[in-house]
């Protein structure tokens, strides 16, 4: 084998891994270790100078300059970076290198007279929105703070949470107001379906059910005994997602109780002492006992709301 047969083959087997490139395609050599684009360690080290994974900034030019120091508390941020083609956070940082903002954007820090506002509207009961607009800051901000400060927020972390005091109370004064103005049927419009459910309730015996779902699968384990959910959902032509949420409320409400288990399922059945009442003859009711029964249920939203 001739020397320069030796070279290639040495170049091909000991240090060059492509199966494509048998030398440089620059250097020419196969001597060298194989690195990437069929070339060398050393041509890929001045490749790579050349042409950088990281462009440098393109600088301003005095025009650019005057620009930005001419317009920027004219025009918004994004409006001058995009005639002048370049990145809002960029176009910041220019703008505090030639002393027309203070501080970038994203570098804006919460000072202590700031932090001891929102301490103190906090205090007040305030949710995070409310604290940021009056502090004119975001609420992300005021959440970092009032974490920093060992404080709870004032708003619900779910939906499950009830309302802070405050809210109830104005919530409170809204519906009463409502209420006075425009009537109990007309503010409160979910009465219009309930009502006619609850009588029918009624009427098939089962009092104590507050919707004609709930009166139904009582009547369903009442005729066909203990059953898990997704029988139940059958029995009664429900969805199986909102029934099971029913049946659940049912339970914490002492109407069903768990009577055994089937594997994983549970079995439910009627709590102890929940059984059909017959209906009462069915009579038409005298308009005073209507607006009576109207008095009794304004009465009651009135000292649930107050």
């Amino acid at each position: 084998m001739s020397d320069a047969k030796a070279i290639i083959a040495v170049g091909r087997n000991e240090k060059n891994d492509s199966s494509h490139f048998t030398r440089c395609v620059r250097c020419g050599r196969a001597d060298v270790l194989y690195l990437a684009r069929g070339l060398c360690w050393r041509c890929y080290r001045d490749y790579r100078h050349e042409h950088p994974a990281t462009k440098t900034q393109r600088p301003y030019t005095a025009a650019e300059r005057e620009l930005i120091r001419r317009d920027w508390n004219r025009r918004r941020p994004a409006e001058i970076a995009a005639e002048l083609g370049r990145c809002p956070r960029a176009l910041y940082a220019a703008a505090v290198r030639f002393g027309v903002c203070s501080t970038a954007r994203r570098q804006r820090r919460v000072t202590a007279a700031t932090k001891r506002r929102i301490l103190a509207l906090h205090a007040q009961g305030l949710s995070n929105r409310e604290i940021g607009r009056r502090a004119r800051r975001g609420h992300v901000t005021v959440s970092r703070v009032l974490a920093a400060a060992g404080l709870r927020s004032n708003c619900r972390a779910s939906n499950r949470d009830s309302f802070p005091a405050r809210w109830r109370q104005q919530i409170g004064e809204l519906f009463r107001e409502r209420i006075e103005s425009e009537g109990l049927f007309d503010t409160m419009a979910c009465l219009r379906r309930l009502i006619p459910e609850r009588a029918e309730a009624v009427r098939m015996g089962w009092h104590q059910a507050n919707t004609l779902l709930e009166a139904k699968i009582l009547e369903f384990l009442w005729r066909n005994g203990p059953h898990d959910v997704d029988a139940i959902c059958n029995g009664v032509g429900r969805v199986s997602h909102w029934c099971r949420l029913v049946v659940r409320t049912m339970r914490n409400r002492g109407l069903l109780a768990n009577r055994s288990r089937r594997g994983h399922w549970v079995i439910y059945g009627l709590a102890d002492g929940i059984a059909p009442t017959p209906p009462a003859p069915a009579r038409k009711l005298k308009a005073s006992e209507v607006a009576s029964g109207h008095q009794r249920v304004l009465s009651f939203l009135r000292a649930m709301l107050a």
